[in-house]
């Protein structure tokens, strides 16, 4: 196909959203980085109860994954991504100003609820205007502020944090705010006031979206172990100069690999790439678990990234495309809250294993996991061609 003939991609209501859609995710991690080491330090609260404030900002956002396709279809997509981005940086200015436990966890449900909504919205409205010639490459491309986030968004927080204290940081997340809802009026014309006052019903978790959610949950287990480990692992065995690095590799990679992944699975089949990623992460995991220094470990972290940061975009193409771009919002609202889930019980299940087993241990389990889900992929690849023809 030449690239003449080839429908637009980065038309100015794509590019606005890939812009929000990194500014919300640069909240959400840089937060997510310092807020319960803030409320420890300042809120005087044991660790216990600063996990927990970590835990209900994601149980908000849990529960906006379950309702934003149906509040959507209610009150129309420009509602949705405004309201809940004005949400996200009102938020972003009230952290400095609470002052005990109990506002502060209030203020992370509902924070956490604004950004599963905004970045559900964005992404479901952003795929659903590409063409459907470009969808995979759209989703890498939607992805890639989540995938840079990932790393620049800690790496950020953390240094702020260290340099001029909390306040700054939660200075720095609202400027993204306000990025990230600037972007949006920019794309507000081209979104729809509401789609209809009656219709079918939207389902919370449509249905054929959920198989190749539950593969990519398989990798999202040992992943989310990761993301709570690596730091107390990297200390554990001697590394801890180099797991500070490890998700900027991981992200690096991600920012390289997505885009080009959107491309090849436009071109060819949508699960292609689903076994090879299963197969990259675990090997990510593998390396990870294994490692005596710092070469293998960022190796891992290259790996990881590679597979588990490209499956996510492509798997988030088969689970719309299954379900229809018509409910674009509605397949990103399962697709995550599937893949959300599996992400924040992984650290809960995996991490009963580092008594008896160790961090490598917990972690080589991740990769086994990981490793299981290929047994679904034929017939996940046989589902999805029956659906397409």
């Amino acid at each position: 196909m030449s690239s003449t003939s080839r429908p637009a991609l980065w038309t100015a209501t794509f590019t606005a959203l890939v812009i929000s859609n990194l500014g919300v995710f640069l909240v959400f991690y840089m937060l997510a980085s310092t807020v319960s080491g803030w409320a420890m330090t300042s809120l005087h609260t044991g660790s216990s109860t600063a996990g927990f404030i970590g835990t209900i900002y994601f149980l908000g956002a849990v529960v906006a994954r379950l309702t934003a396709g149906r509040v959507s279809a209610l009150v129309g997509e420009r509602a949705v991504v405004l309201g809940s981005l004005l949400v996200l940086l009102v938020g972003c200015l009230a952290h400095p100003f609470v002052d005990t436990v109990g506002p502060l966890l209030v203020l992370r449900f509902v924070h956490g609820f604004a950004y599963g909504t905004a970045a559900t919205g964005v992404t479901g409205v952003a795929l659903s205007r590409a063409p459907v010639q470009r969808t995979g490459e759209a989703s890498g491309w939607i992805s890639f502020g989540m995938a840079l986030a990932t790393g620049l968004g800690p790496f950020v927080g953390v240094r702020l944090e260290h340099a001029a204290g909390e306040t700054a940081v939660f200075w720095a997340c609202t400027g993204c705010a306000v990025v990230a809802l600037g972007a949006a009026f920019v794309a507000a014309r081209d979104l729809r006031p509401r789609v209809a006052r009656r219709g079918p019903q939207v389902e919370m978790l449509p249905r054929a979206g959920v198989p190749i959610s539950l593969v990519v949950a398989s990798c999202a287990l040992g992943f989310g172990t990761m993301l709570t480990f690596v730091n107390p692992f990297g200390a554990a065995v001697g590394l801890s100069s180099a797991s500070g690095f490890y998700f900027l590799v991981y992200a690096l990679v991600i920012c390289l690999s997505r885009p080009i992944a959107g491309v090849i699975q436009d071109r060819t089949r949508d699960t292609l790439l689903v076994a090879p990623c299963l197969v990259v992460a675990a090997l990510g995991m593998i390396a990870t678990s294994t490692a005596h220094g710092p070469v293998r470990l960022l190796l891992g972290a290259a790996l990881l990234g590679l597979g588990y940061g490209t499956i996510v975009p492509v798997d988030q193409t088969v689970a719309v495309h299954r379900v229809g771009l018509d409910r674009a919002t509605s397949a990103v609202a399962g697709y995550f809250c599937i893949v959300d889930g599996a992400t924040g019980v992984g650290p809960f299940v995996l991490g009963s294993l580092v008594g008896p087993l160790g961090y490598r241990g917990a972690i080589g389990t991740g990769a086994l996991l990981t490793l299981l889900g290929l047994a679904s992929v034929p017939l996940l690849d046989r589902r999805t061609r029956a659906a397409a023809q």
